[in-house]
């Protein structure tokens, strides 16, 4: 009822100011201020800038294919695992610090066989991600669920920031308990 009278106002503004605040409440891309990062071209850093990015909260549980991810300078973020679903993007602003912690037969980071996560910094390098995983994970890579124990990481690839990963039984970036990973 709400909509038909929105729409027989004719304020189309009014849904679209609704629209995209449904959709920021829900995590969705927010064109935001510019954010620098340092990325690896095989020979050199060089200087970038994600203008298109989502940024990371306490109630970030997912990095989806494609997504780009900001933890902003001075965020003090800790939550439970995040999963990578896809190819996805990690931004450390500097001075930020963002703590993953899996439970048993969990990752801090999942990055499962076919995904993959790259991790940028900034130019002061003191954005630091700390995953932890819990039994039988690996800190960032695959997880010990029964299915997936001894199963391999997809890619991981880090080109700045300070990252500390901690493996249950698993690698600290890799393969679950028994498995393997592969680089990037």
């Amino acid at each position: 009822m709400i909509m038909k009278r929105i729409f027989k106002g004719g304020s189309k503004r009014v849904f679209a100011a609704v629209l995209s605040g449904l959709l920021g409440i829900a995590g969705g891309v927010q064109a935001a201020t510019p954010v620098a990062y340092l990325d690896w071209d095989g020979a050199k850093l060089t200087n970038a800038v994600c203008t298109t990015y989502t940024e990371v909260t306490a109630a970030t549980d997912t990095f989806t294919d494609g997504g780009w991810y900001v933890v902003k300078a001075g965020a003090q973020i800790e939550r439970a695992e995040i999963v990578v679903s896809g190819s996805a993007h990690l931004v450390l602003a500097d001075g930020c610090r963002l703590l993953t912690t899996g439970g048993d037969f969990q990752c801090g980071i999942r990055v499962k066989a076919g995904n993959a996560l790259t991790i940028y910094g900034q130019s002061a390098g003191t954005g630091t991600l700390e995953a932890v995983a819990g039994y039988a994970g690996a800190g960032i890579g695959s997880g010990g669920d029964y299915g997936e124990l001894g199963k391999p990481a997809g890619t991981v690839t880090i080109n700045g920031g300070r990252v500390i990963a901690s493996g249950g039984s698993g690698a600290g970036i890799g393969g679950s308990g028994g498995g393997s990973g592969q680089g990037g």
